[in-house]
């Protein structure tokens, strides 16, 4: 006798089979996207996940997605391994994305192995995916207002951090050295009479988008400034890009870094000069001298966790501000050596 299929409904309560691999890309996720630590995961961010999954993969591979799920639950099958971890009560949306494919008609439907398929797939995607999955409708909102063959694009409303901001958007990039969606493009604070200027808004940061009916033409003076400002400094620095000056870095000489200074590492500036060996003559230390044009920032998210290894010898101002915060770390630690 044959098992009736499952149905499915707003309010369900599913039970996942989900990997320890999947749990932590979840949770990595929800540091990334939501911005806090995943005590607990909310039904609302799982839910999140599954619909705009769902969404992605209709327009994306639906043929894909329905042969395999069509195999796992004729076979019965969960996909991935692990404890009974997480329950997920099912909305309304999800329901209605869930019954656009044709495998919520199979015999052996099962809405826990649909569920815990898609988060072990989503959990092997590589982040910029997943993040583009996770915002989805705003992703093809952007790209969407984006004509790149005719440059007529739309002015958007972009809100982010509590401020809202007018955008005159030029390009979706995924940024090589964060691994993150970038829209690229010049903006202003919305209301203001202040003149464009080149910004990047992080993707998954982006709080509310919305497309106006204004149209702007970029001129081809601005789409060559954007261009060259994201092969100097990449798509997550661009915006402080004109607080950039020369830069010179010392970096202790061993092995681990003089294999590292032959490629090009995650989140390190690019040299605007080979590097060359130079000997402190107070210590008479070897060191590797590196030349960068970026900002404070940039320069400090990469090499500030260098500590001792790494000595900022120009600009001033870059110096000291290391200074600054290496003592007020240390400072921190003496504090605590108290508790």
């Amino acid at each position: 006798m044959t098992k009736a299929a499952e149905t499915i409904g707003s309010g369900d309560i599913v039970r996942c089979n989900m990997s320890e691999y999947a749990l932590q890309q979840l949770k990595r996720d929800y540091i990334n996207f939501e911005r806090r630590h995943p005590e607990n995961f909310e039904n609302q961010f799982l839910c999140r996940i599954l619909i705009h999954y769902l969404n992605y993969a209709r327009i994306n591979f639906k043929k894909k997605i329905e042969a395999e799920m069509t195999e796992i639950l004729k076979e019965s099958k969960r996909n991935g391994k692990g404890k009974q971890i997480m329950r997920l009560t099912v909305t309304k949306p999800l329901v209605s994305e869930i019954e656009k494919f044709n495998f919520i008609n199979d015999s052996h439907f099962k809405k826990s192995a649909v569920i815990t398929y898609i988060f072990e797939h989503y959990a092997e995607l590589d982040l910029s995916t997943r993040e583009k999955i996770f915002v989805y409708p705003t992703y093809k909102m952007i790209a969407d207002s984006i004509d790149e063959m005719n440059g007529n694009n739309k002015v958007l409303l972009i809100t982010t951090s509590g401020k809202e901001y007018e955008v005159r958007p030029y390009r979706l990039v995924k940024d090589d050295n964060t691994f993150f969606h970038y829209l690229i493009g010049f903006s202003r604070p919305n209301g203001s009479e202040e003149n464009f200027k080149r910004y990047s808004f992080r993707l998954s940061r982006i709080q509310s988008c919305t497309t106006t009916d204004k149209k702007h033409q970029l001129t081809e003076a601005e789409k060559t400034d954007v261009r060259e400002a994201l092969l100097k400094f990449g798509a997550a620095y661009i915006a402080s890009s004109d607080a950039c000056c020369e830069s010179v870095v010392w970096l202790t000489v061993n092995a681990y870094n003089e294999k590292y200074l032959k490629v090009i590492a995650h989140q390190r500036p690019i040299s605007t000069e080979s590097p060359k060996t130079v000997i402190d003559q107070k210590t008479g230390e070897r060191y590797f001298e590196l030349k960068f044009n970026c900002s404070y920032w940039q320069l400090r998210n990469y090499f500030f966790s260098y500590g001792a290894e790494v000595i900022i010898i120009s600009p001033k101002e870059y110096r000291e501000k290391f200074i600054i915060d290496y003592t007020e770390a240390l400072d921190r630690y003496k504090k605590a050596n108290n508790l």
